[in-house]
């Protein structure tokens, strides 16, 4: 029955594109923005947007004779504690035209998270990156954001980042090329607080450099090309890229010992034991989560935050404005309460008490829950969309990740013989967790990367994605694996074989997945049991060697990611802990790879330093290949669209073409409520 309402829901909605009670807006106008020379105001086209001001100004004909704050900031502005909306805004602010229409400053946008230490789609609102991604191609297209204008050499070897003057933190403070140095001098090459510096930052295993050229432009340096850098800094929730390659100087100084001498007293005070423990402590300031008073560049800045709720109100320095002269964000606060478990936040959804959400991550809910969703929608006054996105977070939902350095030599060996990964594959009936998991909309792959990527290959996507139970136990006798009196299979050493699948609690289609898994395996003669952990105890089992097999999804596997740098996925991670720690350290610790497995590493590597594009899709083929030669790692399913859901009284959010979460709500700024 729940298959056949799933069905017919998701029919309607998919034919429709979207489904619910809202209106749609007329098209705004741009109220403070006048043509000059008396041809009247030009029309805009909507999404549309401008580096600077000055650019807005000579390709419209328009000029913004005047800014408008938002009203809840007007008392500060009048008692004196904060300057007049023009003395907040940069020398040059982005100008952005909203996607329908002209908005109005207030309101509260209702959300749910799941975690008291990741807000939900509040945490992807208040991530600012240095660049931005833009339409028609958000995987692709690189626009200005924080930093207005970029330039690299001939080369790629050098890039040069061009700042906003007058561009300040959240508190007042100037952003400049300081905080470059700051983040680099200071942090980055201070040996206390980092020990290890990520391999992210280097280019033929030499770091970059870094240098101000005046207060409002920085350079980068590398000992090779580096045209990868621009897509980690435009986009993602890559943690070390959202903090990075800035820092709030003058506020995060009082902590660090080279500027104040009292700060081991500090520390000591707050509950440190030392100085770079305590920085990094207030060091959150573009991350999942922030810390109430650390300066940030984003929209929205933490007011409250407690375990249960977080609130987040406007930053009154924001750097983008509409064409009325407005200055952004539109809405006031963003206010996050606490769920507990997905089940929870379908349940608030349910109820009517969030106003936005994306994907199962940002306050979504699961394709499971969307018939019981689509039949509240009206009553709750939500619109909801499962088309097709632009872009994806990832190629798997659900992908098994087998530990090819398990200490267990037996299992070692096994989990080098392709033909036993091949045979867990085929094992697999994907079909039967797409319709019972996925209510249809799942699609079953091989662990690959999107298809709409340059570097698809369909034979790896789908060659061992089949279910062919005969044709998996026949590969299991031919690897030499005896069968006992149950028909299970024996290892080499005559110890029953029984696999132990790990599994975590965050994403709520892998238990059920993990469970039909365990049934398809046990079937063809390998019991499997499901080790089901709680938080990131999954991580810890596998950094330790321990775990035999994990399932988790394939994310950050979009083109942007992939050619910005070598993404988790692609150096080992969950499927070669060893061999990970030898890339990591480049050799001083773990064990040396295989030939294959260094080659792997070492063409994922390229696609971020190489410059020619014919050749950056040639490495990401090979890499692909290698993947599908060897099945280090395979896939169960590829993710379907995620669950969106709005307010109808929510405007500006386009969310039949609203890309997934991780960039989505980087155009949240123009967002309002039409209430």
């Amino acid at each position: 029955m729940k298959k056949t309402l799933c069905a017919a829901a998701l029919g309607v909605l998919l034919a429709a594109g979207a489904f619910g009670a809202g209106q749609e807006g007329a098209a705004g106008t741009a109220g403070g923005a006048t043509g000059t020379g008396g041809s009247g105001m030009s029309p805009l086209t909507d999404g549309t947007w401008w580096s600077t001001l000055s650019d807005f100004e000579a390709e419209t004909g328009m000029q913004i004779a005047s800014f408008t704050g938002a009203p809840m900031l007007a008392q500060a502005v009048a008692d004196g504690s904060l300057p007049a909306v023009e003395d907040r805004l940069p020398d040059e602010p982005m100008v952005v035209q909203p996607f329908e229409s002209i908005g109005r400053h207030g309101g509260t946008l209702n959300l749910v998270k799941q975690f008291d230490d990741f807000w939900g789609a509040g945490s992807y609102m208040h991530l600012e990156t240095m660049l931005g991604r833009g339409r028609p191609d958000v995987d692709r297209v690189v626009i200005p954001n924080i930093a207005h204008d970029w330039e690299y050499t001939d080369d790629a070897s050098r890039l040069t980042l061009f700042l906003r003057e007058g561009h300040k933190w959240s508190d007042g403070s100037a952003f400049t090329a300081d905080d470059f140095l700051f983040w680099y001098d200071d942090l980055i090459l201070n040996e206390e607080y980092t020990p290890v510096i990520s391999r992210r930052w280097y280019v033929n295993d030499e770091l970059m450099k870094m240098s101000k050229v005046d207060d409002s432009t920085v350079q980068f340096d590398f000992a090779g090309p580096w045209p990868g850098l621009i897509y980690n800094l435009s986009g993602g929730a890559t943690g070390i890229i959202m903090r990075s390659p800035y820092a709030p100087g003058a506020y995060l100084k009082q902590f660090h010992p080279d500027y104040n001498d009292a700060a081991a007293d500090l520390a000591k005070e707050a509950g440190f034991d030392t100085w770079f423990q305590h920085l990094r402590s207030r060091a959150r300031y573009n991350d999942d989560s922030a810390v109430v008073g650390v300066p940030l560049l984003s929209a929205w800045i933490p007011e409250t935050v407690e375990i249960d709720f977080v609130i987040q109100t406007r930053n009154p320095y924001y750097h983008k404005i509409d064409p009325a002269g407005n200055q952004l964000p539109y809405i006031d606060r963003l206010r996050s309460q606490l769920a507990g478990d997905t089940e929870l936040i379908a349940a608030r959804v349910i109820s009517g008490q969030s106003d936005y959400g994306a994907g199962i991550y940002g306050g979504g809910v699961s394709v499971a829950k969307l018939p019981v969703l689509l039949s509240r929608a009206e009553q709750n006054n939500l619109r909801v969309s499962v088309a097709p996105t632009p872009t994806s977070w990832g190629a798997l939902e659900v992908g098994l990740f087998f530990n090819n350095t398990v200490p267990d030599p037996v299992l070692r060996e096994l989990f080098a013989d392709v033909r036993f990964k091949q045979a867990m594959s085929l094992g697999i009936d994907r079909d039967e967790i797409n319709d019972l998991v996925f209510a249809g909309l799942g699609k079953p792959s091989l662990a690959t990367v999107q298809s709409n990527s340059p570097w698809y290959d369909e034979q790896t996507a789908t060659e061992f994605a089949v279910y062919d139970p005969d044709r998996a136990m026949a590969l299991l006798d031919e690897i030499g694996l005896a069968k006992d009196a149950d028909g299970n299979r024996i290892r080499p050493d005559g110890a029953p074989l029984e696999i132990i699948l790990t599994i975590a609690p965050f994403v709520p289609t892998h238990a059920p997945s993990a469970e039909l898994i365990a049934d398809h395996w046990t079937a063809i003669g390998v019991p499997t049991t499901i080790d089901q952990t709680a938080g990131g105890e999954m991580w810890q089992k596998y950094s330790a060697n321990e775990s035999m097999l994990s399932l988790w999804q394939l994310d950050e596997s979009d083109y942007g990611r992939t050619v910005g740098s070598l993404q988790w996925w692609a150096g080992g991670q969950f499927w070669g802990r060893e061999w990970q720690r030898w890339r990591q350290t480049a050799g001083a610790e773990g064990e040396e790879p295989p030939a294959e497995v260094q080659e792997y590493f070492a063409t994922w590597s390229q696609l971020p330093i190489v410059t020619d594009d014919a050749e950056r899709i040639e490495y990401g083929k090979r890499a692909i290949a290698l993947l599908g030669e060897n099945l280090w790692y395979i896939g169960v399913m590829a993710p379907p669209p995620d669950v969106r859901y709005a307010r109808a009284t929510l405007r500006n959010i386009d969310l039949e073409h609203l890309p997934h979460l991780q960039y989505a709500p980087a155009a949240s700024f123009q967002w309002y409520l039409d209430e």
